[in-house]
């Protein structure tokens, strides 16, 4: 099963929000069993997770490629497409792209943000990753704890993508962060 409680809610905005994601887990589980297909959300393992944040850039986004393009990540692969960053190996990713580009090819004019929007994902790709970044790799202990998103990702982006405890690196300020619950 996949599900990705943000965008049921909102084209763009993000939900870390536990009883909102419970309450759409629910809805789900009624659905599933309505069909025959049992399915426990307290017990199902997490193949695959994707945080995201959507940051509000002081500059183009290609103000800062050059900053970008200098960090190779721990253990990663560095690729780049034309408005696109990602860093990625077998186990997770890390991505900054215009959220903005994306939404425009998908929403009415009077649907879009008011602002440009930079979207930065992790993805942890398989459940021994998620054990290991979490401390558990369940649904039900990733929901019942909404704060550990935001320490994860930025430990991620701190020794891995920006490599902070090996040496010191260039700094980048992306601008500050918007959450939508």
């Amino acid at each position: 099963v996949q599900i990705n409680p943000s965008k049921i809610l909102h084209p763009y905005h993000l939900t870390h929000n536990r009883t909102v994601i419970s309450d759409l887990l629910m809805g789900l589980q009624k659905d599933l069993d309505r069909d025959g297909i049992q399915f426990t959300p307290e017990k199902a393992v997490l193949n695959r997770i994707d945080i995201a944040h959507n940051i509000k850039l002081n500059e183009p986004i290609e103000s800062y490629f050059s900053v970008m393009d200098s960090f190779q990540g721990k253990r990663q692969i560095r690729k780049q497409h034309e408005d696109t960053r990602y860093w990625t190996n077998t186990q997770n990713q890390f991505i900054i792209y215009p959220k903005s580009k994306e939404l425009s090819q998908v929403l009415q004019k009077w649907q879009m943000p008011n602002a440009e929007i930079t979207r930065a994902e992790m993805k942890l790709l398989n459940s021994d990753v998620i054990a290991k970044k979490f401390n558990f790799n369940t649904l039900n202990e990733l929901i019942s704890d909404d704060s550990v998103y935001a320490n994860v990702f930025n430990e991620y982006v701190r020794s891995i993508i920006f490599k902070e405890n090996q040496y010191v690196s260039n700094q980048i300020h992306f601008g500050r962060s918007e959450e939508h619950t």
